[in-house]
């Protein structure tokens, strides 16, 4: 049986001895069997935080709503059965275990542990000292043990306390698993290597320890596997005691996600107690499943977690495609705390190798992996050869503005159902017509005004402010497809001079009131991002009318910032498959099958968002105001006019941070600042080339 209990340690402090050290293991690729996926009968939908054994029965640790439960189960996880639950707003049941005659919960409202009899009934609370963090409790022949902070406490009990005996120290992002023997073990990160070690409590240390080539944290313990490993959304088992390491199964395979724990029910069968997107939150049982016919495995590559929406559509696909699945393939397992690159590099490194994946997740925007480099490199389809030949899809579909603003060369490299509307507003009397917002005309009517004594407000530091402008500047001042930059530019340049006049600290708080804002901001522009038409509605009455204009950013117009990215790889050999997938997100009323996200690329769709949101409004007919129906479609016109991609690049941020010191405190003149970040940045491109 298994005693699996999950938790994520926060700082890393000076690690026990390791006492014998084993070479790099490699995690597989190949999957073992297929699994079937079916319900576990549960009295109630609850979310379930932990799942402890007292060696005869398995126990459930979850909540719904405001209160906490523990259920116990046979150890084939049938015949499940309330034993105790708590309605005080004072107590949530994160973690627990089974100690001596006793279980131990862990209370974390009140940072105490709860102990109950075997019968359920609560005997007391024992406090925790301040020092002793206790995300996960668990218990063996050798005592009580409280897991948190970076930090493996055993604890003594006296007289309703409970006090530490001795602290092993283990790195953040740790999570430990306990089998039925009561051997203890910890996967967490090893001066930057992915390791798992046996705890040796006795001696007060880690012990023999074992390393991986990939990020795997312990979900679970069994006989059948010793330990149960995840990397990023595949299940690994682990035989600690020779080494052997097979993959199991991908959990968005299953149509599950990859949150929750696992053990064994006996004959092959696995209890899982993670989700399902549209599913109850209940446990699964996964039945290998060997007769089960996929034809077609098309991966996913990531960088970082997926947008919802993605995985909404992943877990969609595999519940109603019997004949092919799409695999996660999340590099982000490769990045560690001292090689914060990894993932990049081995995403790299599969392209070369020709281990491409099937799909591209262009979501993550703090790297150097976005679609104009990927473009530029061949990496991607042009997706517009789809579209055209596509009977239920047309380009005129889509608003204009957004899709001009992501093609390279004019070809569509990457697909953005969702976005959100990056722009600035004015009083419209006082900026004039579109045709005169460059900058010398605007900070011309700031220096004529008395009622105006900045161009932007001043919501963002300067470094934080530099930074958005850069990013939502597009070819201004970076073209990716070309591989040139302009930051010796004069644009660039005034952004500097500009950049250098804020201050160095935020002086305004959002506080979610823009009416307020606007009016205390003394700013000619008011920089706002737009996710959903009802942020408008307040336009009118702060500015009067129709007196206002999203003039956005000077001298670039209105910035479209992708909530979620896709695209397809250009040696795939399931293009077509691929393709299939990814129109899935936009074909008509698509917006309405996924999570919440943003605007709709699709017209029609976002006018009917639209549309809903005015008919909402008109339920209530003294909240209901004509001009505020027109300021949402004049925030319906804007989306059509969007003019620049938002596109982020840490690495680009970084050579452009590390000049603003000097030229802050004087010692560069904005041009030699602009002159050493154009030298840097070409040198940065001309690599990426």
């Amino acid at each position: 049986m298994v005693v699996c209990l999950l938790f994520s340690t926060g700082c890393a402090g000076k690690t026990g001895a390791v006492t014998k050290k084993q070479g790099i293991t490699h995690l597989t690729t190949e999957t073992a069997s297929s699994y079937a996926v079916k319900n576990l009968a549960f009295p109630l939908e609850i979310n379930i935080h932990d799942m402890f054994t007292d060696g005869e029965n398995l126990f459930f640790l979850g909540a719904s709503g405001s209160n906490s439960f523990l259920y116990a189960a046979n150890d084939d996880g049938s015949d499940v059965r309330l034993i105790a639950s708590c309605d005080n707003n004072n107590e949530i049941w994160l973690s627990g275990t089974s100690y001596e005659e006793n279980y131990y919960l862990y209370n974390s409202l009140e940072h105490c542990l709860a102990e109950l009899d075997h019968s359920g009934e609560k005997k007391r609370n024992i406090e925790l000292p301040d020092n002793v963090s206790c995300w996960d409790v668990f218990a063996n022949n050798e005592g009580l043990f409280a897991v948190g902070n970076g930090e493996i406490h055993a604890l003594s009990i006296q007289e309703g306390k409970a006090s530490s005996l001795y602290t092993i120290r283990i790195s953040a992002k740790a999570k430990a698993g306990q089998r039925s023997d009561g051997t203890i073990f910890v996967s967490w990160e090893d001066n930057g290597q992915n390791a798992i070690s046996k705890l040796e409590p006795s001696k007060k240390q880690l012990g023999e320890t074992h390393y991986f080539d990939a990020s795997c944290h312990i979900i679970g313990a069994g006989t059948e596997w010793e330990l149960y490993l995840l990397n990023g959304t595949t299940l690994y088992g682990y035989r600690f005691s020779n080494g052997d390491v097979q993959k199991l199964l991908s959990f968005s395979d299953c149509g599950l996600l990859s949150n929750g724990l696992i053990c064994e029910i006996g004959n092959g069968e696995l209890l899982y107690t993670g989700s399902s997107g549209d599913q109850p939150s209940l446990p699964f049982v996964l039945t290998p499943d060997d007769q089960k016919d996929v034809s077609v495995v098309l991966t996913l590559g990531t960088l970082d977690v997926l947008h919802p929406t993605i995985t909404e559509a992943v877990l969609s696909w595999n519940r109603t495609h019997p004949n092919s699945r799409i695999e996660i393939r999340d590099y982000s397992s490769y990045s560690t705390e001292t090689d914060s690159r990894g993932a990049e590099l081995k995403l790299i490194t599969d392209v070369a190798a020709g281990n491409a994946p099937d799909l591209y997740n262009l979501s993550d925007f703090g790297t150097t992996m976005n679609a104009s480099l990927f473009a530029r490199r061949n990496i991607l389809e042009n997706l517009y050869q789809y579209i055209d030949k596509d009977s239920d899809l047309s380009r005129d579909d889509f608003f204009a503005g957004p899709l001009h603003c992501m093609e390279i060369d004019g070809g569509l490299y990457q697909i953005t159902p969702y976005f959100l509307l990056l722009s600035t507003i004015a009083a419209k009397q006082d900026v004039g017509p579109s045709d005169q917002w460059t900058y010398e005309h605007l900070e011309s009517v700031v220096d004529a005004s008395d009622k105006y004594d900045y161009l932007f407000d001043l919501l963002y530091d300067r470094d934080d402010w530099l930074e958005i402008m850069v990013t939502a500047s597009g070819k201004k001042l970076i073209d990716w497809s070309a591989g040139q930059c302009y930051f010796n530019s004069d644009y660039f340049i005034h952004l500097l001079e500009l950049a250098k006049e804020r201050p160095d600290k935020t002086e305004m708080e959002h506080n979610g009131y823009v009416s307020a804002l606007i009016s205390n901001s003394r700013a000619l522009l008011f920089m706002e991002t737009y996710r959903d038409f009802w942020e408008a509605e307040g336009l009118a009455d702060i500015y009067g009318g129709e007196n206002y204009a999203f003039v956005g950013l000077p001298e670039v117009g209105s910035v479209m910032i992708p909530e979620m990215s896709l695209g397809i790889s250009a040696v795939s050999q399931n293009k077509d498959l691929c393709w299939e997938f990814l129109r899935t997100f936009l074909l008509k009323d698509s917006s309405s099958v996924y999570v919440y996200a943003g605007f709709p690329l699709r017209k029609d769709d976002a006018i009917q968002r639209m549309h809903l949101e005015v008919e909402t409004l008109k339920t209530d007919a003294d909240e209901y105001d004509p001009q505020t129906e027109q300021a949402m479609k004049t925030l319906l016109d804007e989306l059509e006019n969007t003019r620049a991609l938002y596109q982020t690049d840490m690495r680009l941020w970084t050579i452009i941070s590390g000049e603003l010191s000097r030229y802050y405190a004087g010692k560069k003149t904005a041009e030699e600042t602009a002159d050493a970040v154009q030298r840097l940045a070409s040198l940065y491109l001309s690599e990426q080339g």
